[in-house]
């Protein structure tokens, strides 16, 4: 039988950004591709969104109730943009039925074996939470078609922008007030997903998600709500410093000099943290796990790339 997803994004009304608006319907239309492909029947589009973005929900997709409050009524900094709480996007999935729930941000687009290959790597892994890195396309593919973005391989991104999950997961994310469209959404559901999933791996090198734009890093907001978005994940890891396992984390199976330098420059890792909980782990017996060949049918080249053999 197979797995159902239910996967949801924040449509936005693009104003008078030509390039966010050919973004946007290039991410709405490789979601209709990648889901045609596997069984439009299992896969449904849900649209959080606030009201006045209501119009700007594709069709097909499922509009839940409008969002009831951005950054700025919960920081009370004046941003220039309303950006939503991730959370509020999150909890919009609780109503819909389905084996797993993804969410993505709407610049993230899907290659045509997304769920298909989603779906054949959870059941042979036993995974119940996917982190999936995208593929960096240069910015003059926003104006070329589909079959060719999609044809091109790109290349990797550290970032994590796309997440699967087990729907009993979804009750036990604590995301806080962190927001979308503000560094450290990433970060934050992540360490969610390390914490409170039993199995979560991260693929690094897959060819599964494309974002048009080269950058690693791209300035979004203001210091303020920057400043704001950090003070949010510092409540998060001093609340849950007890309950992290760093054999859950990506690298704790490389050798110690080599998992700390990975943990040290990622900024996606709190370095403090992954040094406490490791040296609290220190002596566990672990096994070193080298780069592994096949392991995973059609799919074998996976297994060189699940975060414990990186």
């Amino acid at each position: 039988m197979k797995l159902k997803f239910a996967h949801i994004i924040n449509p936005f009304n693009p104003g008078t950004s030509a390039t966010e608006a050919k973004i946007q319907a290039i991410t709405i239309e490789c979601m209709r591709r990648a889901a045609k492909e596997y069984d439009p029947e299992q896969v449904t589009f849900v649209s959080a969104q606030f009201e006045e973005d209501l119009k700007f929900v594709p069709e097909g997709f499922i509009a839940t109730e409008n969002l009831p409050r951005s950054i700025n009524e919960v920081s009370k900094i004046i941003g220039k943009k309303k950006l939503p709480i991730l959370a509020d996007i999150i909890q919009r999935l609780k109503n819909f039925e389905a084996d797993y729930y993804i969410y993505s941000n709407t610049d993230i687009s899907p290659y045509p074996n997304f769920y298909t290959a989603i779906a054949q790597l959870i059941n042979q892994s036993g995974a119940d939470a996917l982190i999936v890195n995208r593929r960096r396309l240069p910015t003059s593919f926003i104006d070329k078609n589909i079959e060719e973005m999609v044809r091109e391989n790109g290349l990797p991104h550290p970032g994590y922008d796309c997440f699967v999950f087990k729907k009993t997961i979804l009750p036990k994310l604590d995301l806080k007030n962190v927001a979308v469209g503000i560094p450290g959404i990433g970060f934050m559901f992540a360490h969610n997903l390390f914490l409170k999933a039993d199995l979560c791996k991260v693929l690094y090198n897959e060819k599964l998600t494309f974002h048009i734009g080269m950058e690693i890093i791209k300035e979004w907001s203001s210091k303020e709500e920057v400043n704001f978005q950090h003070q949010e994940i510092i409540s998060f890891l001093n609340e849950n410093r007890k309950q992290f396992d760093v054999s859950k984390f990506p690298g704790y199976h490389l050798p110690f000099f080599k998992r700390h330098y990975r943990w040290l420059m990622n900024p996606l890792f709190h370095y403090p943290t992954m040094f406490r909980i490791d040296m609290k782990k220190l002596f566990d017996g672990r096994k070193i796990v080298r780069e592994e060949v096949g392991g995973l049918g059609s799919f074998s080249v996976y297994s060189r790339n699940f975060d414990e053999t990186k």
